[in-house]
């Protein structure tokens, strides 16, 4: 994923990606695991360490609704979005060592919601265990990054109030067929993400992404996708999460 092939250079013809959607009839959508990429797209909030001046990672002139991607050190405007072609989408329930800003990676994945450990469910999608671990059900969209000085591999996380907006998403997604009327590789359209407000009955506002206006990919941003899907299937792809992950997930008032 880090030497994606240049503009124009690609050798695939229209009838080349219409014969290799359909031999990835659907693919992407199914369980896969996610590359190993640092280029966390996290949605700034209030209360996020990133407006905070007295805070180490405190980002000059972000504020709430931006998106901070900090291994690109890039921060874009939430009106202004990007564009984003998903490659891999999953869902799982996420346990995480502590409270957000405890430290510490996962400790454990889910397929599903782990009935069997116990635990008080204190908001929708959020568990509370008896030995201090959080379980969060997390849904991710591996993909590429595009619309800047080169593209570049990204994951977008959805949990809490972002579920409905990721359910949504992969429903647009499912919708999405080939010429030939198969179901198309998740990786067959570009998406515009941006963010957008939300508030409850107490004051707060968040912020959330969104997926907005789809276009169908490229020749050359469709071997991108079958590039990554190639190391999917290989099992070469990975999530790699860390506390800032966590601490993104804690900011949102559930």
């Amino acid at each position: 994923m880090n030497n994606l092939i240049k503009p124009g250079s690609t050798d695939l013809t229209d009838e080349d990606v219409e014969r290799l959607a359909d031999e990835r009839s659907g693919a992407g959508i199914q369980d896969r695991e996610e590359d190993r990429v640092q280029s966390w797209v996290k949605v700034l909030h209030q209360l996020s360490p990133e407006l905070n001046m007295r805070q180490p990672n405190y980002v000059e002139g972000a504020k709430a609704g931006d998106i901070w991607i900090a291994g690109r050190q890039l921060l874009i405007s939430g009106t202004q979005g990007f564009d984003f072609l998903p490659v891999v989408y999953r869902l799982e329930w996420v346990e995480w060592p502590g409270q957000p800003g405890t430290g510490g990676r996962p400790v454990a994945r889910y397929p599903k919601a782990p009935e069997q450990h116990g635990g008080t469910q204190i908001a929708p999608g959020k568990i509370d265990l008896p030995n201090g671990h959080q379980i969060i059900e997390t849904r991710y969209f591996m993909g590429v990054v595009f619309g800047f000085e080169e593209p570049f591999p990204a994951i977008l996380t959805f949990t809490s109030t972002g579920t409905d907006q990721a359910k949504n998403w992969i429903q647009r997604i499912r919708s999405k067929k080939n010429a030939s009327g198969k179901m198309a590789p998740l990786y067959r359209y570009m998406w515009h993400v941006t963010t957008f407000p939300m508030s409850n009955k107490a004051g707060q506002e968040w912020y959330l992404l969104k997926a907005g206006k789809e276009t169908l990919a490229t020749n050359d941003q469709f071997k991108i996708g079958l590039e990554a899907d190639d190391k999917a299937r290989s099992d070469q792809l990975k999530i790699i999460e860390d506390e800032s992950v966590q601490q993104s997930i804690d900011s949102l008032p559930f």
